[in-house]
């Protein structure tokens, strides 16, 4: 999904919304990347609160990210330059993430 490829999603039995995976990934410039697993579930938490949070705060080893799941962007808000980021939610089917995330880590082996 981070190389900018859409991906189709099934579809419920009622017709009613896609069923998948949900991925988040942030923009990078030139490519999209997906945030990790522990920050996909807590953006993804949010997401499905009934009123969703304005900010959802993330951290990571080396900076601290703002993100407004309402505007659909991230601010880097340790950072001087405020680096802010359009971030987005995209429906995979389980088998396609499966597959990627099998590839990845052998990518990395």
């Amino acid at each position: 999904v981070s190389s900018g490829q859409s991906t189709t999603s099934s579809t419920d039995s009622s017709g009613g919304t896609p069923q998948g995976i949900a991925v988040w990934e942030f923009n990078q410039g030139t490519y999209w990347c997906p945030f990790s697993s522990y920050h996909r579930e807590a953006l993804e938490n949010a997401y499905k609160m009934p009123t969703p949070p304005k900010k959802v705060i993330l951290r990571t080893a080396d900076f601290i990210y703002e993100v407004d799941i309402r505007t659909m962007t991230q601010i880097n808000i340790s950072h001087p330059s405020r680096t802010q980021r359009e971030i987005r939610r995209v429906l995979v089917d389980e088998r396609t993430w499966n597959e990627q995330q099998n590839a990845m880590m052998a990518a990395n082996v």
